[in-house]
């Protein structure tokens, strides 16, 4: 039998449930996610146990970290030490004018043209 890997969603253990009618799932008790019921534990395991896109995203998510952290320490060390930027003002003004999703996007659009028109 595989490993069972931990839960996407909250990170903690999750166990192989059966059914009275010899209906197999892998559950997270602690968020309740879930598998759907399989035959077997194979496919219910790897039902739970599959999950690609989380990986690579988890890459892209660290490497777009860093590449925040670098800019701030390049702003930071060339421009605060003359009083240009004040990081802390810099952060605010990034995270109130940068829409991070396409919804956001979108609903800042509407605003505007509705501002300007």
């Amino acid at each position: 039998m595989s490993e069972i890997l931990s839960c996407p969603c909250c990170g903690n253990s999750a166990q192989i449930v059966s059914s009275i009618e010899r209906k197999i799932k892998v559950m997270c008790w602690t968020c309740s996610l879930q598998t759907y019921w399989f035959d077997t534990v194979e496919q219910a395991l790897g039902s739970w146990n599959t999950r690609p896109q989380i990986a690579a995203l988890q890459e892209r998510v660290t490497e777009l970290e860093g590449n925040v952290m670098s800019l701030l320490q390049w702003i930071e060390r060339d421009y605060s030490a003359v009083g240009l930027v004040d990081v802390r003002e810099l952060g605010r003004f990034i995270a109130l004018n940068f829409p991070f999703t396409i919804e956001e996007t979108e609903r800042r659009k509407a605003l505007k043209e509705t501002t300007n028109g």
